[in-house]
């Protein structure tokens, strides 16, 4: 998805359906929605059949997203170190800068 993100120029980017199964944990579940910040998220879950810490997850986390989307969306994206499935990306607008870092190492 990120990949598609970079190249895609102004066209928005929807991401691929996201589910996951409903005895996953919340923590795990938000992982999908982390990793399609930059793009348009799609959720393919039955809400109805979701554990309510579930659907606690996802109306923050579609929040966060809804309120930040300017800067996903049409900011300029930087995207840092793509050998290593880039793990850190930096989303700027005019008004905010969004951070997403999906890898950290007490080494660098």
């Amino acid at each position: 998805m990120r990949d598609l993100r970079l190249t895609a120029g102004t066209t928005a980017v929807h991401s691929a359906m996201l589910e996951w199964h409903k005895d996953e944990t919340a923590e795990v579940a938000a992982l999908q929605l982390l990793n399609v910040l930059f793009s348009v998220p799609q959720i393919s879950v039955k809400l109805a059949s979701l554990p309510d810490t579930h659907r606690k997850m996802l109306k923050f986390r579609l929040g966060f997203w809804q309120q930040h989307r300017n800067t996903f969306l049409h900011g300029s994206l930087k995207p840092y170190h793509p050998e290593l499935n880039y793990p850190l990306i930096i989303g700027e607008s005019l008004k905010e800068t969004v951070i997403a870092v999906y890898h950290f190492s007490a080494n660098n």
